[in-house]
């Protein structure tokens, strides 16, 4: 069932037109509005679920939006910073014909959080997969306005020197901008409570994201959860309404197409990774969920992302 669900990556967003960037790193989309962004077009069908392979932000500052992230519904107001971690599920529902913002995408190992102790990085993250949206002040609105458009100054100088210095140290003050604002909101006790059926799927997508490499049979993940494989499965179709083995599927092949595209390792060598007994297994697993082989995606990918704009 891979095609329910969307992979929405960088490559994916620098078609957006007028959006800003260096290739694999940051992106910047100053201009989003009714008009002219509709994630689902071209990006996406329409009404289909969307994965993110990159961390996005967007501040809204006119209008208003909705948008489910990992099945639960955020208003999107003026002042409303929205953080979809990768990896997420999220589905844009509705944007007022006024709606306008700031879309920002960074790859995590280009960004500052990946200097960050363990400990921190996981409560930071753990507190925006519970709340993944904000509502600042003026202020602070204007602060975060002030580095996307800075940003977005820088990348729109392509000889700059430095480049790449200077958007890392606005990245650095942007995360200590939201830091505060983020672990506010954890100390408040702010975050959504969820059921105990959302509980468990939460963390079952936690263990899959950990493990996906590993084992794909739904008994590994009921036995580190302590679940009967049946309760397991039961309670996932509940809250999400798509089989366990689906989500398991869609964390390999998201992670296959990745690597199919990057050209670094062989189609033997991403086999191993990704831990099937042998290439012929793995083009079998790629072809049923994908409709093509491993090598006719690589080669097709090549010919549609031959991106260069740092």
């Amino acid at each position: 069932m891979d095609g329910n669900i969307f992979s929405l990556d960088l490559p994916e967003l620098i078609k957006l037109k007028g959006s800003l960037f260096i290739e694999g790193k940051i992106l910047i989309w100053e201009n989003i509005s009714e008009e002219n962004c509709n994630l689902r077009i071209p990006l996406a069908p329409d009404h289909m679920q969307i994965q993110t392979k990159t961390d996005i932000s967007i501040l809204c500052t006119q209008g208003e939006a909705v948008i489910k992230i990992a099945f639960r519904s955020y208003i999107i107001k003026p002042g409303t910073l929205c953080i979809i971690l990768a990896r997420n599920i999220f589905e844009p529902v509705y944007i007022s014909h006024d709606f306008k913002g700031v879309l920002a995408a960074f790859d995590r190992s280009f960004t500052i959080l990946s200097n960050y102790g363990t400990t921190g990085i996981m409560s930071i993250f753990n507190t925006l997969r519970n709340r993944p949206s904000f509502l600042l002040t003026e202020s602070e609105t204007t602060e975060v306005l002030g580095l996307y458009n800075a940003m977005g100054g820088v990348l729109r100088e392509r000889g700059k020197l430095y480049r790449l210095d200077i958007l890392k140290a606005y990245l650095s003050i942007l995360h200590f901008t939201m830091i505060p604002i983020i672990n506010k909101a954890e100390d408040e006790h702010v975050s959504v409570r969820l059921s105990r059926q959302e509980e468990i799927f939460t963390k079952f997508l936690s263990v899959v994201e950990e493990n996906y490499k590993v084992d794909r049979s739904i008994k590994f993940y009921a036995d580190r959860l302590c679940l009967t494989p049946k309760y397991l499965s039961s309670v996932v179709f509940s809250v999400s309404k798509r089989l366990a083995g689906e989500w398991i599927n869609d964390y390999v092949m998201l992670e296959a197409r990745a690597l199919l595209r990057s050209n670094n390792l062989s189609i033997q060598q991403i086999s191993d990774l990704l831990n099937f007994p042998n290439q012929s297994f793995f083009g079998k697993f790629f072809k049923r969920h994908a409709g093509i082989s491993p090598k006719e995606y690589r080669k097709k990918s090549s010919e549609i992302y031959p991106y260069c704009n740092v």
